[in-house]
C-alpha cells in the first residue's frame, strides 16, 4: 500500500461516528414519525421532536434542517417500498395474479399504518413541500401505470379499463385513512386490513 493509499483509507472511528450519525437520524426520524401519527403533522415542532429524542433542538438541527427534511427522509423510505412493492416484487412472478395482489396490498396496508399521518393532510403536505409533491405525484403515476398494466394481464381487460381499476384501487388505498378517520374506527393493522379484502373484491369479478 502506497502512502496516498494509507492518507485515503478511512479510519476505523470516522466509520464509527458516521454509523452513529446515521443511527441518530434513523432515531429522529422514527420519533418523528410517531409523533405526526399521534397528534397530526403540523401540529408537531422540531423541538417538540427533540425533547421526545432526548436531545437538543441544536443536535437535531445537525441532522434535518427543519421538519421538511424529516418528512422528505421518511418519505423517501415510503418511496423504495412501495416501488418494491408494485414495480419490483422479488420471487413473485410465477406466483398465482391473485396471490401476488394480495401479498401486494397487504404491504400497502402496512405502510397506511406505519405513516397513517400522511394520508388525511396529502394534498396540505405536499404543498408545503415541492420535494414531496413532486415524488408523491411521479409515485402515483408510477404505481397506476404498473398497476394497470398488471390488471390488464389479469383481467384481459382494455388499457383504458385496466388503467381506471388502477386509479381506483390508489383512491381506496390511500383514501382508507381518512374513511376510518371519518367514520369514527381505530386505525390499527385490523381496520386498514378492511381495505385488502376490498381491493380482492373490486378485481375478482373482472378475472378472464
Amino acid at each position: 500500500m502506497t502512502n496516498g493509499e494509507r492518507r485515503l483509507a478511512p479510519s476505523p472511528g470516522r466509520n464509527s461516528l458516521r454509523a452513529k450519525s446515521a443511527e441518530t437520524r434513523d432515531r429522529i426520524a422514527d420519533v418523528a414519525r410517531d409523533l405526526f401519527n399521534a397528534y397530526g403533522y403540523t401540529a408537531v415542532t422540531t423541538n417538540r421532536i427533540a425533547l421526545a429524542c432526548g436531545i437538543s433542538p441544536g443536535n437535531l438541527y445537525y441532522h434535518f434542517r427543519n421538519r421538511e427534511d424529516i418528512l422528505w427522509y421518511l418519505f423517501e423510505g415510503v418511496e423504495k417500498r412501495v416501488q418494491a412493492l408494485f414495480l419490483n416484487p422479488e420471487g413473485l412472478a410465477a406466483t398465482d395474479p391473485m396471490e401476488r395482489l394480495r401479498w401486494q396490498m397487504a404491504g400497502a396496508a402496512t405502510i397506511l399504518v406505519e405513516f397513517r399521518f400522511f394520508f388525511p393532510d396529502q394534498v396540505a403536505i405536499m404543498r408545503r413541500d415541492e420535494r414531496v409533491e413532486r415524488a408523491y405525484r411521479h409515485l402515483q403515476g408510477e404505481i397506476t401505470g404498473a398497476f394497470g398494466r398488471a390488471l390488464q394481464a389479469m383481467t384481459g381487460e382494455s388499457a383504458e379499463r385496466s388503467a381506471n381499476l388502477s386509479h381506483a384501487i390508489w383512491v381506496v388505498a390511500t383514501g382508507w385513512i381518512s374513511f376510518l378517520l371519518v367514520a369514527g374506527s381505530e386505525v390499527d393493522t385490523t381496520t386498514v386490513a378492511r381495505m385488502v379484502d376490498m381491493v380482492v373484491e373490486m378485481v375478482t369479478p373482472r378475472l378472464k
